[in-house]
């Protein structure tokens, strides 16, 4: 006779913080899905809005007054990284001639901007004792780190324009423009979601087994089993479903190609753990459990966005790799 699988008693503190979780959820999704729907400007001042309370967090965690220049060219950077692939694209295009849809092609990121952040911030380093190397060398590295993450996540939603148009699919309709264009971004937040989703309540009910407790006290191997079999099966499933009825995320990700939808769902809540860990461990460095408490129970923003930045860089440079035809010097 087989076991019955005993779970862990769920305290009124536990079922008191997934309440909230679940409050503040709803209410971030009625901020989401309109801007998801909606694509184009409305995607784009999400995303902007969102950039400036991540770069915010990143500067704050250290526990340092940082100058005022160091301020103002972390936010300059930050954007200008972001947004360079969109200036590279349009930068001989009219102004009534521009297309949001269109601006997002690569991962490219300006090296002009990044040279004058490394050397304005070494700098400070040599004119100020309280603006050590370590202090330099972390916002270089987060900064980079935020805009190769949320240029992946404008690729992600935009990307399919262009893609479209390549393969001769009619791109300026509704249901393209409203439904199918998003449908890639749609797959992305599945598979990191619900691996948040499906390792949290896994954990909660059957986590004996710490992961890594010096990083992630919470986490158990049983939770990150769940979510990634969780986050894979959706992922898949809903991949494969709009492929099935002839709306597929991208021109290569139909039944024919089925393959590549399998291959990315398995991928992506893998990608996903390490963001979340490595986003865990910068908070351990600086002694602080979260970025801030902006969403409350959720924490900051980048507690929320961590695996969905590593995921959309995932997900961009897979995509770029197979239009390529894994030709990695393109």
């Amino acid at each position: 006779m087989s076991k019955i699988i005993k779970t862990n008693k769920v305290s009124d503190e536990a079922k008191h913080t997934l309440k909230q979780r679940t409050i503040y959820a709803l209410v971030l999704l009625a901020i989401l899905i309109p801007c998801l729907v909606l694509g184009g400007y409305f995607y784009l001042g999400l995303v902007v809005v969102t950039i400036a309370f991540a770069t915010v967090e990143i500067a704050k965690v250290p526990s340092k007054k940082f100058d005022w220049i160091i301020w103002l060219v972390t936010f300059i950077v930050m954007y200008a990284l972001v947004f360079w692939v969109s200036f590279k694209t349009n930068a001989k295009v009219k102004w009534e001639d521009f297309d949001i849809n269109k601006s997002f092609t690569q991962l490219w990121l300006s090296p002009v901007a990044l040279a004058v952040m490394i050397c304005i911030f070494f700098f400070v380093v040599i004119l100020r004792e309280a603006f050590s190397v370590m202090d330099a060398c972390y916002l270089i590295a987060m900064t980079l780190l935020l805009a190769l993450g949320f240029q992946a996540c404008l690729f992600v939603r935009y990307r399919p324009f262009t893609l479209f148009e390549q393969f001769n699919h009619a791109t300026n309709n509704a249901v393209f423009k409203y439904a199918q264009s998003m449908f890639l971004l749609i797959y992305l937040l599945i598979a990191i979601f619900f691996n948040d989703i499906g390792a949290y309540l896994t954990g909660m009910l059957f986590g004996k087994h710490k992961m890594n407790p010096r990083i992630s006290p919470k986490k158990t191997w049983e939770g990150f089993v769940g979510g990634v079999i969780v986050s894979c099966a959706l992922s898949l499933i809903f991949g494969l479903t709009v492929a099935y009825f002839k709306m597929p995320m991208l021109p290569l990700f139909d039944i024919k190609h089925w393959y590549w939808i399998v291959l990315i769902s398995i991928i992506l809540p893998f990608v996903a753990n390490l963001g979340d860990f490595t986003f865990s461990a910068i908070k351990r460095q600086f002694n602080k459990k979260d970025y801030s408490n902006i969403l409350g129970p959720h924490g900051g923003i980048l507690d929320r966005i961590d695996s969905t930045l590593f995921g959309a860089l995932a997900l961009a440079i897979l995509i770029i790799f197979i239009y390529n035809g894994w030709d990695f010097l393109q």
